[in-house]
């Protein structure tokens, strides 16, 4: 990756390492084409006549391909060469180590927050293997992964695996948040609640939706329609019972003013005993 220049001029082919710091490269000024840096300070663009294009100097590629195995796997390793992991790698860097050994000036200091907000952003953009490094990354350097690094890896966990196999691993990342004692917030409850019933287990389902709100997370439309969606793959009596008496439940909330946005087979299935006037006996 190439950090910000501060000078506008003439650039040639070569790129060399300078400080030894993965993201630092120095350009040797030759003849060619100018090159402005982007405002986000990543990627360089190169300009002919006044036009300009994305564009990178010969030699640096800013986006390398991620280490594989003999299998053909990528690497499950916080140090191989993916942008990624460089990225999340140098600003722990900023946060492990000491300002006072002159390596980090204290303006460029970085908090574990910061880091675990980087780390979310990378992992929402990289596939599963790397998202599993960047992960173990932060716990080797002591800074324990929060809910929404969670949050991230459960997206990419839905991102790249089918239905079925998604919901494993959304459930496998919610026991790790457990035993981490990283509270669930009320969107990652939502998908495992998601998950839970499409394994047919409507009733832990609801176990995470009453715990859920046992904690202060108040449910909203989308957590009563996952809920309800459980019971419905379920089936049978009790599920119809079930999905019954959550209908009502939401009906007593001001979430009930969007229950169109349940979708129209579950408020048929909800409303179906509801609203049926009762059957007189004629005897």
């Amino acid at each position: 990756m190439v950090d910000k220049l501060n000078l506008v001029r003439p650039i040639g082919a070569a790129v060399l390492p300078r400080h030894g710091g993965a993201g630092n490269v120095g350009i040797r000024q030759t003849r060619g084409p100018y090159l402005h840096p982007s405002p986000d300070g990543e990627r360089p663009r190169v300009r002919w006549d006044e036009t300009s294009a994305l564009g990178r100097a010969d030699g640096f590629d800013p986006n390398p391909r991620p280490a594989r195995t003999a299998s053909g796997h990528a690497e499950a390793d916080p140090r191989h060469g993916s942008t990624a992991h460089q990225v999340l790698e140098r600003i722990i860097g900023r946060v492990t180590s000491p300002p006072l050994a002159g390596r980090v000036p204290d303006k460029l200091k970085k908090t574990p927050d910061e880091a675990r907000k980087q780390a979310t952003t990378l992992i929402s953009g990289c596939n599963w293997d790397e998202a599993l490094s960047l992960m173990k990354m932060l716990r080797t350097n002591n800074i324990p992964p929060n809910v929404f690094n969670y949050g991230a890896l459960m997206g990419r966990a839905k991102s790249e695996f089918d239905r079925e196999r998604a919901s494993v691993k959304v459930l496998e990342i919610y026991d790790d948040m457990l035993k981490h004692d990283v509270h669930p917030n009320l969107r990652i409850c939502t998908t495992v609640i998601t998950a839970l019933g499409r394994q047919g287990r409507a009733n832990e389902a609801e176990e995470v939706f009453r715990a859920m709100e046992k904690r202060g997370e108040r449910a909203d439309i989308e957590a009563f329609g996952a809920l309800m969606s459980a019971y419905a793959t379920q089936g049978g009596e009790h599920a119809m019972a079930a999905i019954r008496r959550l209908y009502r439940e939401l009906m007593q909330r001001p979430e009930g003013a969007d229950k169109h946005r349940l979708g129209g087979w579950l408020l048929g299935l909800a409303k179906a005993d509801l609203e049926r006037p009762a059957v007189r006996n004629e005897a």
